[in-house]
């Protein structure tokens, strides 16, 4: 036996059975010794393919997959994804081929410090030294990724390991570590707080279970507390039949004004909310001044189990909860748009399904619409690296062949239709000629580029009324046509006098319009964007004007100081 199948013999040994893979001529052997097992392995074109299909696995099967790259170019081009596993503490073994120990010192183009690279996303690493050795090394890696509740364990592995003889056998690793249990210090204050009476947020993350959910609920209703989870939480359950909670929303602003209402907020194998970046002007600590934070469990603790202590303490019924029915949404009729998307996932998501969430602000609205379709469950991005979602659905669909998976990626690119009168040569590949008609029928955006005096005309009632609902209009030629009709009309102009229509916000961005407005003192307390308020005060922060409004705040990089709903983006 060689160092490569005492590798392979000892995954399997301990209940790992597939390995997602883009290898080279370093891992040869291993690839030999693989291809001699029954590990079921996936070839991935690219590494953040193998890293991001690792991680939906893991999630969804509860038990680590392998990765086999190679070198470190190939593991740094899986780290993107590793990074996202690694926020959500999924159990991961990466398996990187090396140069023979021998060949390291002549420095080859490929040599590169691959312990360190490892180290940005692992929370274990280790170089193995010799082929005895190597399957001591790989229960090891197996025994830290299974670190509760999951960590990314890196083994490197040079070719003359690999290729080694060995006298020892492979090893077997099958008792991952317990969830730690929770302290009574911890259930007595938390305790004290929901029998205080004072307003209080219950927050859950990490992996939310039916169990974990029925028994947040019971104990959010009998103490009049809100429950709701993290922005991202690993793999939760949802859908009819499972007890109700909101989700945190994502932008800063929604989640301050939502959390300032709380005297107290328990973190239930969640962390406190902080914003996912850092604007000017806007707190990155999310609860208000004065807000308690109370810890009752991480995502290293029996969760379970502490919710029962509480339970216990406070004398509460373990199915109080309140649950969704079956009311699901009806299909939409009308354009499609994200609204109507998110409602058609809603009324067609099939029983058991998971969804594989990177929707980011396109799919913020299909965590509510399919509150009361059949039982499911999410997985989620949480660690903020763009490219994870089809691949990590690829994963959790191997994980759980007899289930449908839904993936809900961001929106990437963009095409562009233009309307001349002349055919317009050498257009990009994302750019097509068409006429005036399909240009605003179809068009999220239509902006008109025409001269003074033979573009007035271009656009005019009937073409405004098959524009997209929800679209916008950039039309200078207004402005054009204003100014020379005023000057028309008016009995000062005819008079001699002149009348200049300017408009200097038409050419800006809603960004750039708002960093001049902060430049020149405009309180922007005092406006409102909303096509659907909630009350004269309140913004819905769901329609149209209320996301372009908010959208243009982050990137000027300023606090929107009106109030939103606290259902928005729920």
């Amino acid at each position: 036996m060689n160092g490569a199948e005492s590798v392979v013999k000892t995954l399997l040994n301990s209940g790992i059975e597939v390995c997602f893979t883009n290898p080279g001529t370093s891992e040869m052997h291993l690839l030999e010794a693989l291809d001699k097992s029954s590990m079921r392995c996936v070839l991935g074109l690219q590494e953040a393919v193998v890293t991001g299909a690792a991680d939906g696995y893991a999630r969804m099967a509860g038990k680590p997959a392998a990765t086999l790259l190679h070198l470190g170019p190939g593991l740094t081009n899986g780290l993107s994804n590793l990074h996202n596993a690694k926020r959500a503490r999924t159990p991961v073994v990466n398996i990187v081929g090396d140069h023979a120990t021998y060949h390291i010192a002549y420095d080859s183009p490929l040599t590169s410090d691959i312990s360190g690279a490892a180290g940005l996303v692992s929370q274990w690493v280790r170089t193995s030294r010799d082929a005895n050795s190597v399957a001591y090394d790989t229960a090891a890696a197996i025994a830290a990724a299974q670190q509760q509740p999951g960590q990314i364990a890196t083994l490197i592995v040079p070719a003359d390991v690999s290729w080694g003889d060995t006298s020892h056998g492979p090893l077997t690793f099958t008792e991952p570590t317990s969830a730690l249990q929770v302290g009574g210090t911890a259930v007595q204050q938390c305790l004290d707080v929901l029998q205080s009476a004072e307003p209080c947020l219950m927050i859950l993350g990490a992996n939310v279970t039916e169990s974990i959910l029925t028994l947040a609920s019971s104990i959010a209703n009998h103490s009049d507390a809100k429950l709701c989870c993290d922005v991202f939480p690993t793999r939760i359950v949802h859908g009819c039949g499972t007890a109700q909670l909101e989700r945190l929303p994502y932008l800063p602003e929604m989640s301050a004004d939502l959390l300032k209402s709380y005297r107290h907020l328990i973190l239930i194998g969640a962390k406190t909310p902080v914003a996912f970046f850092a604007y000017p002007h806007v707190n990155s600590w999310l609860p208000a001044e004065g807000t308690q934070v109370h810890v009752l469990a991480d995502s290293q603790h029996d969760i379970d189990n502490a919710l029962c202590q509480l339970c216990e303490g406070l004398g509460v019924s373990k199915d109080s909860a309140t649950f969704y029915d079956d009311a699901k949404p009806q299909l939409p009729a009308g354009e499609l748009n994200g609204s109507t998307i998110c409602q058609s996932i809603g009324a067609l998501l099939p029983e058991n399904a998971i969804i594989v969430d990177e929707g980011i602000t396109g799919g913020v609205e299909a965590f509510a619409t399919t509150a009361n379709s059949p039982k499911h469950e999410w997985i989620i991005q949480g660690g903020g690296a763009i490219g994870w979602g089809l691949l990590a659905a690829v994963g959790a669909a191997i994980a759980c062949p007899d289930r449908k998976v839904v993936s809900l990626a961001s929106k990437v690119g963009f095409s562009v239709l233009v309307a001349a009168r002349k055919k317009v040569e050498g257009l990009p590949d994302n750019v097509r000629q068409t006429d005036i008609e399909t240009l605003t029928k179809e068009s999220d955006v239509v902006s008109l580029h025409v001269d003074k005096e033979n573009g007035t005309n271009v656009l005019n009632a009937e073409l405004i009324s098959i524009m997209k609902p929800g679209s916008a209009l950039v039309n200078a030629a207004f402005i054009h046509a204003f100014e020379k009709m005023a000057n028309t009309a008016l009995k000062s102009t005819t008079e001699g006098s002149r009348i200049a229509i300017k408009a200097p916000l038409i050419s800006m961005t809603k960004a750039e319009i708002i960093k001049t407005g902060f430049s020149l003192g405009v309180d922007y307390s005092m406006t409102f964007s909303c096509y659907d308020p909630i009350d004269d005060n309140t913004a819905c922060g769901k329609c149209d004007s209320c996301m372009i409004r908010l959208k243009g705040f982050i990137e000027a990089g300023e606090s929107d100081p009106i109030k939103y709903s606290k259902n928005a983006f729920n």
